[in-house]
């Protein structure tokens, strides 16, 4: 029976790996995925997974959840000094500014960088929902497995670079799953930096290896600063050259970095039962031989949302005779005043309750300098008329990114989207490495919903990958000044219908419709 369990849940499948050890020996004996439909339920999910647990023969007990850096938060943050017990606290309540949902009920955790005394302390911390984790703990549990710890998917890949991490060197572990790829930045053995990115391809296609080449490059350029401006040296892949060929040959004709393929299947111990019959997709498995393999060290992983870093417990230094005295004198006063305080807090409960009472009236009602509910909840009805025929700017984007051209053809340096009575569009200033390319980039992006008006061209001769500067106005073709009419005129009629009868009170008048104006630049 397997006492070592890995397991990643992913959208289309769940990925298991199960080993034993013995007298320190590790030995892998089941690897195999669960398929899933899209609309399977957690209940569902959790009984296929039970199902092919009993089929593999691999037993219950506990199990180590593997999580894709797509499903959590990742920020690299950094605290004042402080002592290693205070640094827990620090950072929860440094990261509620630097994290776009996190609240109390989210687990976080995180790994602390090296850094000199008196310095600011840098960590990399990461954060996951309590609605994943229920999730995670629903499907595990029903399917007879107990999750003791939740890992992040790259930690458990470096663990399979152990030997080649033993230097200072900065480096990019690549490692492919599904229609996606980690690329991961470390320094040494010190993960800095890792974002996942989707392709829409099969990851061992020419394709996706074309798209990926792009994709490093941004990474590449995105963590220099994370990685105090050391130079990468070395890819890592994740797999045998053999079955990613079309990346190894990418990799060697656009950068000049050393590459190196690890097949987890040839290196990993105790690998070689399992390793006679692949599944379609090996290298996906990767992360949770890494996992399997930093379980059976008994060495405790660098992120665990199931046991994250906490403070340290003080040791209560006071005498058993000052406790128990301190107890008794409480126990004594407390009896003293129980009789006099529940008579006198009832009164005061009573004049509490009133004042709020007649308080909640005066907010109700509202006055000349504070409004009242009804003519909030209009407000409010404006607003989300507005709000019905507001630009949905994502899928704007969307569209403009699937009529662009490649990175190595054109980059966009900055953005400007604006929403007025003049008209609504993108003012895209980029760079393009030729004339043509701009010709073509128009007369793609030229067809509903978009009218394009070109700007100025100019020539970089100190660019040579993108030698020419170009500047192009997309407008949509919505009518926005129908919306601000339509709203203006709503607030108009609200007006007139709620003026006050009495010339010497003044009118509230409720605030005009927002002008739909919306500006944001993107680097």
């Amino acid at each position: 029976m397997a006492n070592l369990i890995a397991v990643e849940i992913n959208n289309t499948d769940i990925l298991v790996v199960a080993a034993r050890t013995n007298a320190q020996r590790l030995q892998f004996s089941h690897l195999f995925s669960v398929e899933l439909e899209s609309d399977d339920t957690d209940a569902e999910i959790a009984k296929k997974l039970k199902s092919a647990l009993g089929k593999q023969g691999v037993g219950r007990g506990e199990s180590v959840i593997v999580v894709g850096r797509q499903q959590i938060e990742l920020r690299d943050i950094s605290v004042p000094p402080a002592p290693d017990n205070e640094l827990p606290d620090l950072v929860r309540f440094q990261a509620r500014n630097e994290f776009s949902s996190l609240n109390e009920n989210w687990a976080l955790d995180y790994v602390p960088f090296e850094c000199q005394p008196g310095q600011q302390q840098r960590v990399l911390a990461g954060a996951i929902s309590p609605q994943l984790l229920e999730q995670i703990k629903q499907i595990t549990e029903e399917a007879g497995l107990k999750p003791s710890k939740i890992v992040l998917r790259p930690y458990s890949t470096c663990e399979l670079f152990q030997a080649e991490l033993a230097d200072d060197q900065c480096r990019m572990i690549i490692d492919p799953n599904q229609d996606q790829f980690d690329l991961t930045v470390t320094v040494g053995s010190d993960l800095i930096a890792t974002r996942s990115v989707r392709i829409s391809a099969p990851y061992q296609s020419e394709e996706a290896a074309k798209k990926l080449v792009g994709e490093i490059r941004r990474t590449i350029a995105s963590t220099t600063s994370t990685a105090n401006g050391a130079p990468l040296t070395e890819f890592l892949v994740v797999g045998s050259r053999d079955r990613l060929n079309h990346l190894s040959d990418l990799l060697g004709d656009n950068f000049e970095q050393e590459v190196t393929f690890l097949d987890p299947y040839k290196t990993a111990p105790g690998i070689a039962d399992v390793a006679k019959e692949l599944p379609q997709h090996p290298e996906r498995f990767a992360s949770l031989i890494g996992t399997v393999i930093r379980e059976s060290s008994g060495q405790p992983h660098q992120i665990d949302f199931a046991n994250p870093r906490r403070p340290a417990l003080r040791k209560n230094t006071q005498s058993r005779t000052w406790v128990l005295a301190g107890l008794a004198a409480t126990l004594l006063i407390g009896m003293s005043c129980m009789g006099w305080w529940s008579l006198r807090s009832q009164d005061a409960k009573i004049t509490e309750l009133n004042q709020e009472l007649t308080n909640l009236k005066t907010t109700n009602e509202g006055n000349r300098t504070r409004p009242g509910v009804d003519q909030i909840t209009g407000e409010v009805n404006l607003i989300d008329e507005w709000q019905k025929n507001n630009i949905n700017w994502l899928d704007e984007l969307l569209e403009i990114s699937n009529r662009f051209e490649t990175a190595d053809d054109a980059i966009v340096d900055s953005m400007i989207l604006s929403a007025t009575e003049k008209g609504v569009g993108f003012n895209l200033n980029m760079r393009v490495n030729s004339i043509e390319t701009g010709s073509t980039l128009k007369n793609n992006l030229t067809a509903r919903p978009y009218l394009v008006r070109a700007g100025r061209t100019e020539e970089q001769r100190e660019d040579k990958d993108y030698p020419i500067k170009y500047d192009q106005f997309i407008e949509l073709e919505t009518d926005v000044q129908k919306t601000i009419d339509t709203t203006n005129a709503m607030a108009r009629e609200r007006l007139n219908a709620e003026a006050p009868s009495s010339k010497n009170e003044s009118a509230q008048v409720p605030p005009s419709a927002p002008k739909n104006t919306e500006d944001s630049k993107t680097n």
